[in-house]
């Protein structure tokens, strides 16, 4: 699968953060063909710093539940492009507007010493995570991160937090991008989405200011 394209890709390690961002975009192309189709796609520049935002649109309702995606690898490497599919999922899965952020990538990571893993933002298990949120944690189980995911649900457990944990057997990091072909990556993503809608449901219902 994916694997499979970024082997017949240069290898990484003599790659620049601008070739990697290539290769990367590349072996992801494939998994973001195809899937869901949106009402209209806008793309909008906000904020202070003129922050690039992708907005999908499921249909023509005026009024949306809206949900702020922010893609992953680290800060460095991928783009609005490379999730792509995942974010049309999402909005046509829970009919919502999905608002993917286009932020500034980092050239190299800003990881410099060990003492950095202290640093709330760089490690978000040392935060304050009182006061946030319910969480859903899909968890991959054979992803080198799948520790640090059980660990971060255990932390937001014990901050009195409302956490869905769920472990996805033989599940590898980005699985969820591969939905095009994996039937575990769609039972996944309908979980999620379906823990979301129960979620925004509740808010709505909950509201004084919505009728």
């Amino acid at each position: 699968m994916m694997q499979e394209a970024y082997a017949r890709l240069p290898a990484f390690d003599p790659l620049s953060v601008d070739e990697l961002r290539g290769v990367t975009a590349i072996a992801r192309a494939p998994w973001t063909e195809g899937g869901r189709t949106m009402k209209r796609i806008e793309e909008k520049h906000v904020g202070d710093y003129s922050t690039r935002v992708r907005i999908y649109y499921p249909d023509d309702s005026q009024i949306l539940p809206a949900l702020i995606y922010i893609h992953g690898d680290g800060w460095t490497i991928f783009s609005l492009d490379t999730h792509d599919r995942l974010m049309r999922e999402y909005a046509d899965r829970d009919r919502i507007a999905v608002i993917s952020v286009d932020y500034s990538l980092l050239p190299e990571n800003y990881v410099r010493d060990e003492r950095d893993f202290d640093d709330p933002p760089v490690c978000p298990l040392h935060a304050d995570l009182r006061g946030l949120p319910p969480s859903f944690l899909a968890i991959a189980e054979c992803d080198v991160l799948a520790d640090e995911n059980r660990a971060m649900a255990e932390a937001l457990c014990n901050a009195n937090v409302e956490v869905e944990e769920r472990v996805y057997q033989e599940a590898t990091h980005s699985f969820l991008e591969v939905v095009r072909i994996a039937a575990l990556s769609d039972r996944a993503l309908n979980e999620a989405t379906c823990w979301l809608v129960q979620q925004l449901n509740r808010e709505i219902k909950d509201s004084p200011s919505i009728s």
